[in-house]
């Protein structure tokens, strides 16, 4: 009876909780626009949530590229070339539709909440299964001072704080850093961004981790020029090795 009382309790103060939450944030889910029951779970609706497009079997098996349907499982053509410096990089969604929705919102339209729901189920997914290594910490990919005033965020470092809560491990906010200003990304061919991202980071380790796995986050892994470059750095100031985890992963057939 006590029992069933404070299950009683706890329900009714979810339900107030959740109350407050509709008053305070937006209420309405970012893909279908439906009107959220539970607000302060994130701007995402479950039966949105459980749609969005997920990375599966096949896929590569060092970058994460999915395949369509019925291709083998191997190495993509990129990561066969030995140059890649990271060991693995895996991705929870593919970047299409409602994923691109998602991402558009957190990185021009403020909704900071969507790092931390899908920050959240990436770690969940991936070192869950035992894919990524945690290693000593988690490093997201910097902006530039300026790109990060105009925004007043890295959304990177959003994405990195669920994944280094739920790996408990020190998230390191200053061991890379992007010292000038690029022109974006997006739009560029492959080469393009890779010519646009080389030597773009420094890193500076504190000296307990060189010689340390680290876990480098970003938000999108496209062609990989920005978590390549940034792996170097990283690689470069002492790192043993590094392994990469995004919200999301552009397939082959985007670029």
């Amino acid at each position: 009876m006590v029992h069933s009382l404070t299950s009683g309790a706890a329900r009714a103060l979810a339900s107030f909780v959740h109350g407050l939450g509709a008053l305070a944030l937006p209420t309405d889910c970012l893909v279908c626009a439906e009107t959220l029951e539970r607000p302060l779970e994130g701007p995402i609706c479950a039966p949105c949530l459980s749609a969005l497009p997920r990375v599966e079997a096949p896929c590569c098996s060092r970058c994460g590229l999915p395949y369509p349907a019925g291709v083998a499982p191997g190495l993509c053509g990129d990561c066969r070339e030995p140059s890649r410096p990271f060991r693995r990089a895996r991705a929870l969604t593919v970047y299409e539709g409602p994923v691109r929705l998602c991402l558009h919102a957190l990185k021009f339209r403020g909704r900071r909440r969507v790092a931390s729901l899908l920050g959240r189920m990436a770690a969940e997914r991936w070192m869950g299964s035992g894919e990524l290594e945690p290693g000593a910490a988690v490093v997201p990919v910097p902006l530039s001072r300026k790109r990060r005033r105009e925004r007043g965020y890295n959304q990177a470092e959003l994405v990195a704080r669920p994944v280094a809560r739920i790996a408990r491990l020190p998230l390191l906010t200053g061991a890379l850093v992007k010292p000038a200003e690029r022109p974006p990304q997006s739009g560029l061919s492959a080469a393009a961004r890779r010519r646009n991202a080389r030597a773009a980071y420094q890193a500076r380790l504190p000296a307990r981790f060189e010689g340390a796995h680290l876990l480098l986050v970003d938000d999108v892994f496209t062609t990989g020029a920005t978590v390549e470059a940034a792996s170097a750095a990283l690689l470069g100031a002492g790192a043993a090795s590094v392994d990469v985890l995004t919200l999301s992963r552009v397939p082959r057939a985007v670029l």
